[in-house]
């Protein structure tokens, strides 16, 4: 891995959208699949870059980047403290008036079940809402060009399925997909 190359990247896309530019830490890899993970550090930002990533040719390594400072940007550290709560909340007092219309037991029975569901739907719906507004950035920062070339290169970096741990994930739209808005996207402009 060229660090003085990540570096450089790393600093330039950090300029465009308009994010400090971060430390750079080697990580063998992410607990959801991304190959770069930008988080606040005790002096600064710090992007950890996995070693796939380093690998990566000029335009996926572009849009990895820039896709991770974007989605920080527009708020997904802050969207996954709020998570808990935002599920949380509401099954909480589902949990309650079902508790004294049929009983705690059953009540509880319904509330687990409830948990895994409604997180889910509730990921899916807010990944899909999220990523098309980090595409439409993306775009600005990159250049549509760019961007394609980047999300075809990523459809192609990984064999991407839809499975449960995708569906587990919060089913995030999948780079074929976020290619065809783009694709969509670029059509109805023109």
């Amino acid at each position: 891995m060229d660090q003085e190359k990540l570096l450089v990247t790393a600093g330039t896309l950090a300029n465009r959208t308009g994010y400090p530019v971060p430390s750079i830490i080697n990580a063998q890899a992410s607990t959801d699949g991304r190959y770069v993970v930008l988080e606040p550090g005790a002096t600064g930002p710090v992007l950890y870059v996995t070693e796939d990533a380093g690998e990566f040719s000029d335009p996926l390594l572009h849009l990895v980047i820039a896709q991770e400072f974007v989605m920080v940007g527009a708020g997904l550290n802050r969207h996954r403290q709020m998570l808990p709560v935002i599920i949380g909340a509401p099954l909480f007092v589902l949990g309650i008036v079902l508790s004294l219309v049929i009983g705690w037991a059953w009540a509880l029975g319904i509330v687990l079940v409830a948990i895994p569901v409604v997180w889910a739907s509730y990921e899916a719906f807010w990944n899909r809402r999220f990523m098309r507004q980090v595409d439409a950035r993306l775009a600005e920062v990159l250049g549509i060009e760019p961007l394609a070339e980047g999300l075809r290169q990523l459809a192609e970096a990984r064999r991407w399925r839809k499975t449960f741990s995708w569906l587990y994930l919060g089913a995030f739209p999948l780079p074929p997909e976020r290619l065809t808005w783009l694709n969509n996207d670029q059509s109805k402009t023109t």
